[in-house]
């Protein structure tokens, strides 16, 4: 093959790439453009992956939102983390014990307002191997609380670690997230907590 051939199909075959890339950029665009508007949001098609608004009951929430646990009426900060699978929660003096033939946990929740400690007892749901960067898998008791966004409560699966060194001592996942709220990352604090919601 001569050299200006070789040059030709190249270049073929970078402006089909770049035809590729680009027609894969339109969908995205049209699925993000049309997710809230359009004959589209509404078609009700179940092969289409279309966010409507109306089927998330906390609509859109910000990257950082102000929740409740219920079971101690703490109210915390919490990072929205689309990319956590399982929700996390700050807990210190974390015991595994024995009840009744089952593993249970113990463990001590700080309130960071008032640095008021409340010790609670909890089944564990599962245990979970988290992997961390740069040190070795972690393994988790996983316990099911109580979750208050806004005027909503929800009962959700949280794994128990001590987060003190981070600035948030609440994440928020995708076990929470999925079918509750839309995350704009560009928003903080959208979720204003309704007194007695249970």
């Amino acid at each position: 093959m001569s050299l200006r051939n070789e040059f030709l199909v190249s270049r073929e075959v970078i402006v089909a790439r770049s035809i590729g890339l680009l027609g894969l950029l339109l969908v995205v665009i049209c699925g993000v453009g049309c997710a809230t508007s359009g004959p589209a949001a509404s078609s009700g098609s179940t092969g289409d992956r279309v966010i409507r608004l109306e089927d998330r009951p906390l609509g859109v929430i910000g990257e950082i939102e102000t929740l409740r646990i219920v079971d101690v009426d703490v109210v915390m900060p919490a990072r929205i983390d689309t990319g956590a699978t399982t929700s996390s929660l700050d807990a210190r003096d974390i015991k595994q014990f024995e009840r009744d033939g089952e593993r249970w946990v113990r463990f001590t929740l700080v309130d960071p307002e008032t640095d008021k400690k409340s010790e609670l007892e909890r089944p564990i749901a599962r245990i979970v191997s988290i992997k961390r960067h740069g040190a070795d898998d972690q393994e988790r008791p996983v316990v099911e609380m109580k979750l208050q966004m806004g005027s909503r409560v929800y009962k959700r699966e949280f794994s128990l670690t001590d987060r003190s060194a981070f600035t948030y001592p609440l994440l928020i996942g995708r076990n929470v997230l999925a079918g509750t709220a839309v995350v704009d990352v560009t928003l903080q604090n959208t979720l204003k907590l309704e007194a007695n919601v249970e």
